[in-house]
């Protein structure tokens, strides 16, 4: 452990001034997934499946308006290609006319995953099926992962893959250099080496 920290401190600025340029957003709205329990877990399959994936995404989060206004910013919207909503059952006036917003102003995409989208929300948005998203979460297959990559597979937007499926990269950005992070998720803490055999 002393040697990482030594890293991190010998590269802060890999740590602390890198930003995203990320293509994707997943946009957590809590208005509408607050209202369902199956809505948080949406979301949690969606994040799953894409990093496994390889693509690279943000999360927007908006508040529900009790504490948190329930309001989309269009110059956080308009940095990202495509945005997907995993739940949207309940989504306001003001989030549906912010999201036709960034469609008309930056020609941007929105994917929804609801079979019961709020009305208006269908005309904004392409509509998938959110049953991939549903069995991700409770069974964990490969056929589900597969379904749910699909649905973001023509957006061409930003992904890094590994050759060892346990490693998963995240990019990041500091001026004109990328940084890629490597999480490996096979990794054993005892001896400090990726667990199970390994090949050269």
């Amino acid at each position: 452990m002393p040697a990482h920290i030594t890293f991190i401190r010998a590269n802060r600025k890999f740590f602390e001034h890198a930003e995203t340029g990320n293509d994707i957003a997943v946009q957590y709205l809590d208005g509408s997934i607050s209202q369902r329990v199956a809505g948080h877990q949406k979301y949690l399959a969606l994040a799953q499946a894409l990093a496994e994936g390889g693509y690279q995404y943000d999360v927007l989060y908006v508040g529900d308006g009790t504490f948190n206004p329930r309001q989309l910013d269009h110059d956080r919207l308009a940095r990202h290609k495509a945005l997907l909503i995993p739940e949207a059952s309940d989504m306001s006036d003001g989030e549906i006319d912010a999201l036709a917003r960034y469609i008309r102003d930056v020609g941007g995409q929105v994917v929804i995953y609801s079979d019961a989208p709020a009305a208006a929300a269908a005309a904004v948005g392409r509509l998938e099926d959110e049953g991939p998203l549903l069995r991700f979460w409770t069974d964990y297959s490969d056929i589900d992962r597969q379904r749910i990559l699909a649905t973001v597979g023509a957006l061409n937007c930003a992904r890094v893959t590994c050759s060892d499926p346990m490693i998963n990269a995240i990019m990041r950005a500091s001026g004109d250099e990328q940084i890629l992070h490597l999480v490996n998720y096979n990794y054993d803490p005892a001896n400090g080496r990726r667990a199970g055999r390994s090949r050269a």
